[in-house]
């Protein structure tokens, strides 16, 4: 359970980003941010889906079983909703949240960071939980160039 409240936590700091980042000017370094912030959000939530939810590829029934609850906006109380989602909807909010941070994050971040390598990486990785093998291996060609060591 203690993972359960972390994820939470984190996801709610995040989503305070994502709630005031139309207070930064437009710029690189603003979407950044604002990438980075969906990739956590996006991330944490399917942590938290692989350990308490059914898994797509692993039972027949998972997508339409219950899921967790997906924290869009800044709630301190993001831990105690039991909001009636299912698998296939967290699975698509996460995807969504990932798409839109590789759009958004810069290419070369620097070590720690979050970057477009990064992301494609975790989307390859959501995409094979999901089931969805032809994007698995498109975004898993974008993290790991052919020819890369």
């Amino acid at each position: 359970f203690r993972t359960y409240r972390a994820a939470y936590r984190v996801i709610s700091r995040a989503n305070r980003i994502l709630d005031n980042i139309e207070r930064l000017p437009e710029s690189s370094l603003r979407n950044n941010i604002e990438g980075e912030a969906l990739a956590l959000r996006a991330i944490l939530h399917f942590d938290i889906a692989r350990v308490y939810c059914k898994i797509p590829t692993q039972s027949t029934d998972a997508k339409q079983s219950l899921g967790i609850y997906y924290s869009k906006q800044f709630d301190p109380n993001a831990l105690n909703r039991r909001v009636g989602t299912t698998v296939d909807q967290v699975y698509l909010n996460v995807i969504a949240d990932l798409e839109r941070a590789y759009s958004l994050v810069n290419a070369n971040n620097g070590i720690g960071r979050l970057n477009k390598s990064a992301i494609a990486g975790l989307l390859s990785r959501v995409y094979l939980y999901y089931g969805n093998y032809p994007k698995v291996v498109e975004y898993a060609d974008i993290a790991i160039p052919a020819g890369s060591s």
